[in-house]
């Protein structure tokens, strides 16, 4: 068998906080292990080596976004046939659905339409946070996913200082999205007065290039791959990267990137499928990190009908997401989840009522056992 995949819109989604999903009821027992949480409920399957049968509904469904460099996790363990050993052992195909945006993958995922979805630890913590039992099983890459570019102009007199831009016109695309998180904690961090600020919001992410060429603003957020075009273009440098743990820790702290998470009650019905799921994501973020170096080889891993689209750029952009992935092990570290969560309380994305069920989904049994296994 082989997996297949499904588009279901075109549109371009960036790693971000999403906003509130629907409240669609589910009915499966709360329990989860490992990251920030303590031990309760389904503790991993007989993957990774085990001769535990392996039972599975005749197809497991993965929503997902459009392959991008930063989520290259999914597609590469497609590229590199990572989900062959499950399907004929577990006797089953993984069917990758793509949605446009965080929130449609998260209703997919909690309404049954989806076995498995890939979005933000606060979507997965909203969700938990409304009953409906999830565990968050993996982690795609360690970053926040914006970076932050500033006119060319300011490259000798201001440079990474951000202290320096006091006065100046900040931008993001959208005021409820991540990127407009991130750059106003930045911000803080270098001691200015976000509301003190001029602030800017362009749209989409496309039009990134020519809000800083045009002068409407002077630094702002953007994904990767506008970032990268920008400054191959010579109309901006790059300010922060949050990609980069080392720059970006200090700023926003230790934040989980795209997580894969699915409903406890799947988890607790084919314990060893979901082992098995772990291991090809494992087996797939060491593919990648084999070649991180040479953005061409990362590419090559994606399946054909990917490369195409992703080959303009991919060469700028991909240096600023490979620390997101080379950092990364998979699993949901302690510190990661706390961060996360905490960043999501301080903009007003979670509660902090709401952190404690969250905290306790995160479950690293089986990215644990795919290591020592390894």
């Amino acid at each position: 068998m082989s997996s297949v995949f499904v588009r279901r819109s075109k549109r371009v989604w960036l790693p971000s906080l999403v906003a509130a999903v629907s409240a669609l009821a589910l009915t499966a027992a709360c329990s989860s292990s490992g990251g920030g949480g303590s031990q309760a409920g389904s503790t991993g399957g007989a993957g990774s080596g085990s001769t535990t049968a392996c039972t599975a509904p005749s197809t497991v469904t993965f929503a997902d976004n459009h392959p991008i460099n930063v989520l290259a996790v999914r597609p590469v363990a497609q590229g590199i046939g990572a989900f062959d050993e499950l399907e004929k052992e577990c006797h089953t195909t993984v069917k990758v659905v793509e949605y446009g945006n965080g929130a449609d993958i998260m209703n997919a995922v909690v309404g049954g339409q989806a076995d498995i979805g890939d979005s933000s630890a606060s979507s997965f913590a909203k969700v938990e946070a409304q009953g409906k039992s999830m565990q968050v099983v993996f982690s795609a890459f360690i970053g926040d996913g914006g970076v932050l570019i500033a006119r060319k102009k300011y490259e000798q007199s201001r440079g990474s200082d951000l202290s320096k831009f006091a006065g100046a016109t900040w931008a993001y695309p959208d005021a409820s999205g991540a990127c407009a998180f991130l750059i106003q904690a930045a911000a803080e961090h270098a001691g200015l007065t976000w509301k003190s600020q001029k602030q800017v919001s362009f749209g989409a992410n496309s039009a990134a290039p020519v809000t800083l060429a045009s002068g409407r603003s002077d630094i702002l957020c953007t994904d990767p791959s506008t970032a990268a075009a920008a400054v191959h273009a010579g109309t901006a440098y790059v300010v922060f990267n949050s990609n980069d743990s080392k720059a970006a820790v200090p700023v926003v702290g230790l934040q989980l990137g795209g997580v894969y998470g699915m409903n406890t009650s799947f988890v607790d019905k084919y314990p060893v499928l979901t082992q098995k799921l772990v291991d090809a994501f494992s087996k797939s973020l060491k593919a990648i990190q084999a070649v991180a170096s040479d953005p061409a080889k990362v590419l090559a891993l994606f399946p054909t009908q990917d490369q195409g689209p992703l080959q303009a750029g991919w060469a700028e952009s991909w240096p600023l997401v490979a620390p997101a992935i080379t950092a990364n092990d998979g699993s949901m570290p302690a510190q990661a989840v706390s961060d996360s969560l905490n960043f999501d309380v301080k903009y007003g994305l979670l509660t902090q009522a709401q952190v404690g069920p969250a905290t306790a989904m995160f479950n690293n049994t089986f990215i644990d056992k795919a290591k020592a296994a390894s």
